[in-house]
């Protein structure tokens, strides 16, 4: 018997396709059109190109750690989750395949356009070498760290995967988790040499994020353990996670595991229970069938809110003691909540459409008298009573975090005052506007994309990751036009967009 056949048949298939090849292609020119950008204005800003390799070597490094970071929501949340759904896992365990071929099987599958992306990437980095300010070391332990960050991600995807069920889950508890380790380890660390409970480099070790940051000459020549010893547990917590889905996998596959059935919730309302979810569901229908419907679905399960809890509370707790010259410390604790929050929304405003084309009871809606307001209505009713507790807690600390910026400002000097509470309002309004606009973009994502499967990762992209590399335009100036883009177009094309498949099927 051929050792390992899924992963030999996947890397025969992937290896053929075209798009494998235009995958290294679109990489490489993307890398250089990057560098191209940071060397032009850095040259300009400077009127020297003393610091121009180091600049394009750092911008480079980002990108190719932010991609590596985000893979595995994209590429490996929904990989066996997906085969879940659609029945077709069970048919692998009715040979003689074990977990760990049909895990490998997948990751090989999955991952190599992946890798071969970021190899592509490789030797653009390596032309700010001979820019100055980059030394080989440097070049070399960055080489190093990024393919343990693509590892710790796509692993990740396939622990999360293996025991959940549903795309928009298994997308968010991905996220979840590689912000755990990849963020939440460092800020703990942090937070806990604040407050002498701690020494630096332990708690943060596991995380690849401490092993980019000792890549630098200056910080290796201080740790230079610590540097590898971060690199080896991050392959190590690779390894683990790896494991965990291979042996988790044929255990899990089957219907309503305990442990499966608690990571996805028990929030949903069936439709048969109890007297009292009877009369809450006639509730329900009698505000909004769409709410009705909608509400069926489920909320965020448990963990959601435990994990959204413990990264909360650093900022919930610090907010009120930082003075004004430690923003950049609130702003550090405060990324990962509003993340989670726009995270969230997201999800759950592209899954209603998801689910009703995948079950059919999106076309039976166009036969009912509701209208479109009527089922947009419905949708942001849903939203509105599952999220608005966390968005109304975050916005709460921002707004509470504006008004002591202002009272901590010395005699009240009114420009500083302006200043500190311009800012921080501004932060507040964007942090809303950006709940709208991932919320619309939710809806017409999951309203409009061909592969349902990818719905979810695409929302994310749309509303997360590609706003979040606009650097030089607010935040405030991207979401307005794209909620009032969406909006509009959800409102004028919404039964044009659902009944689109069947026009198409009866043209001649």
């Amino acid at each position: 018997m051929t050792f390992l056949p899924v992963v030999e048949r996947e890397l025969r298939a992937t290896a053929r396709r075209r798009g494998t090849f235009r995958t290294r292609l679109v990489f490489a020119l993307a890398a250089v059109a990057a560098a191209g950008v940071v060397a032009l204005f850095t040259g300009a800003l400077q009127g020297n190109t003393g610091g121009v390799g180091a600049w394009v070597f750092k911008t480079l490094s980002v990108m190719a750690f932010s991609f590596a970071l985000v893979t595995g929501v994209f590429l490996t949340s929904d990989c066996l989750s997906g085969e879940k759904r659609e029945g077709t896992l069970g048919l692998l365990f009715l040979t003689d395949l074990k977990g760990y071929d049909v895990v490998l099987g997948k990751l090989m599958a999955t991952s190599l356009n992946a890798f071969y992306g970021l190899l592509a990437i490789f030797p653009v980095l390596a032309i700010s070498l001979t820019m100055g300010g980059v030394t080989h070391g440097e070049f070399w332990r960055m080489v190093l760290v990024f393919p343990a960050m693509l590892l710790l991600s796509l692993t990740s995807g396939l622990f999360v995967s293996s025991i959940s069920r549903q795309d928009n889950r298994a997308m968010g508890g991905t996220f979840l988790l590689l912000t755990l380790i990849a963020g939440g380890l460092p800020l703990s660390e942090f937070l806990l040499v604040q407050v002498g409970a701690a020494n630096p480099l332990t708690v943060s070790l596991p995380s690849p994020l401490t092993a980019y940051r000792l890549s630098f000459d200056a910080a290796y020549r201080a740790a230079s353990a610590s540097y590898w010893n971060s690199l080896l547990m991050s392959f190590f917590a690779s390894g683990v996670l790896l494991f965990l889905a291979s042996v988790l996998l044929p255990r899990l596959w089957q219907e309503e595991p305990k442990l499966a059935r608690a990571l996805r919730g028990e929030g949903q309302i069936r439709e048969n229970g109890s007297a009292e979810r009877r009369a809450k569901r006639a509730r329900l229908l009698d505000v909004n069938p769409v709410y009705w419907l909608t509400s069926r679905l489920g909320g965020p399960p448990s963990v959601w809110w435990a994990g959204f809890a413990l990264v909360s509370a650093p900022m919930f707790v610090s907010s009120p003691f930082l003075q004004p010259s430690g923003s950049w410390i609130f702003s550090m604790i405060a990324l990962v909540p509003l993340l989670l929050v726009r995270i969230m929304v997201g999800l759950q405003a592209c899954r209603f459409f998801v689910e009703a084309r995948r079950s059919g009871s999106l076309e039976l809606l166009l036969c009912t008298p509701l209208s479109v307001n009527e089922i947009l209505r419905g949708q942001w009713l849903a939203l509105r009573r599952r999220h608005c507790v966390p968005v109304a807690a975050v916005f709460g600390i921002l707004l509470v975090r504006a008004l002591w910026a202002m009272a901590q400002e010395p005699d009240w000097i009114v420009w500083s005052i302006l200043v500190q509470g311009s800012y921080a309002l501004g932060g507040a309004a964007t942090f809303l506007t950006d709940v709208f606009a991932i919320a619309w973009l939710g809806m017409l994502v999951g309203l409009t994309s061909t592969k349902l499967n990818l719905a979810p990762g695409r929302t994310l992209l749309y509303g997360v990751v590609l706003p979040a590399f606009a650097l030089c335009v607010p935040r405030i100036l991207i979401d307005i036009p794209l909620i009032l883009w969406a909006r509009d177009k959800l409102h004028r094309e919404l039964r044009a967009l659902i009944c689109q498949r069947y026009s198409a099927a009866v043209a001649p």
